[in-house]
């Protein structure tokens, strides 16, 4: 069992601009979870004017334990992500989005209790997307 206090905030600063921010702390967490963060937080602008829109996404993960005979401790990390689209007058919609922005040095903890190494993350990594509604 575990438990913990979270905080979720969403405020229209107008009507172009969203911000929106979160945060989790872990009181206590199930020896099973040692790999998990006790502390996350998020935030995110928005912007979104006629058929545009764009947003900036900020990331913290507190570090993680990993097992003793591995690496010991993950380091925590923030991580920052954008993302820029145009909504078509048909039913097309087309996004460029950066993961990683900052090309930081990041891992993460693995889901399988059989790897004891952390996973690094990629570097930044920039991706296009077209969705069509139907």
């Amino acid at each position: 069992i575990s438990n913990g206090l979270e905080f979720e905030t969403s405020v229209q600063l107008d009507s172009y601009w969203l911000v929106r921010a979160g945060s989790t702390e872990f009181l206590k967490l199930p020896e099973s979870s040692f790999r998990e963060s006790e502390r996350l937080f998020s935030l995110i602008l928005n912007y979104q004017r006629e058929r545009w829109w764009a947003n900036v996404s900020g990331y913290y993960n507190s570090e993680r334990k990993m097992p003793v005979e591995s690496d010991g401790v993950i380091d925590g990390f923030a991580g920052l992500n954008t993302k820029v689209g145009y909504q078509f007058e048909n039913a097309v919609r087309v996004h460029l989005q950066i993961k990683n922005l900052l090309d930081e040095d990041i891992a993460s903890s693995p889901q399988s209790t059989a790897i004891n190494t952390a996973i690094p993350y990629r570097g930044r990594e920039a991706s296009v997307g077209v969705t069509y509604a139907f």
